[in-house]
């Protein structure tokens, strides 16, 4: 199935949608993107977007270090991932990632494709924490960070897919404090009543 449940840790099932025409197993090789869809309707998903040698446990690390930040009570510093990762756990049942890329034997080819799909990332307006593209991975000539640019726009990114799922991950947004509006024929009306109500009675009497 193009989307099946990757694994379930704690209540929170992980759903991954595999674009990468391959079967994804503990050994998989991937280039991956998690979404979280942690603000209010329009607004796109925040996307990380990482690689690994071993996609399940890797992805199982992210949660882990989440639950161990939520559970701290003096919470140190940390990535805005995990920070986010550990609201969304708190508040959902599931979480959607994405299997953008796989490779049988992985080499530096892996760290290459995940700067590219960061940059097709990056260039659908999407707010990504930015990983390789300030690291060692986004070092090295202008040419070969240009023919990344070039590949990147060449990208299939799954923007339909990621809109069509939105509402099945989306979180319940909670309720913002109450907002009084008063009119002045309306506070008018509530003195006068208040004057002319009869006192309530004491409790017990």
């Amino acid at each position: 199935m193009l989307l099946a449940p990757l694994f379930r840790s704690g209540g929170l099932t992980v759903w991954c949608l595999n674009l990468t025409g391959r079967p994804i197993d503990e050994n998989s090789a991937c280039v991956y993107a998690i979404l979280l869809y942690d603000r209010p309707a329009p607004e796109p998903p925040f996307v990380y977007i990482g690689q690994s040698r071993r996609f399940p446990a890797r992805i199982r690390s992210h949660i882990g270090t989440a639950r161990t930040y939520a559970r701290c009570r003096r919470r140190p510093a940390a990535r805005p991932l995990t920070r986010r990762l550990a609201e969304v756990r708190r508040r959902t049942r599931s979480l959607l990632v994405l299997a953008l890329a796989s490779f049988e034997t992985p080499g530096p080819e892996l760290l290459r494709c995940e700067v590219t799909w960061q940059l097709a990332a990056a260039l659908q307006g999407l707010e990504i924490e930015a990983g390789r593209l300030c690291g060692p991975g986004a070092r090295g000539d202008s040419e070969g960070l240009r023919g990344q640019l070039r590949e990147a726009l060449a990208l299939p990114w799954p923007q339909t897919w990621i809109e069509a799922l939105a509402p099945y991950f989306r979180l319940p947004q909670q309720p913002g404090a109450r907002v009084l509006r008063l009119s002045d024929a309306r506070a008018r009306s509530l003195v006068a009543a208040s004057l002319t109500a009869p006192p309530k009675e004491p409790a017990g009497q």
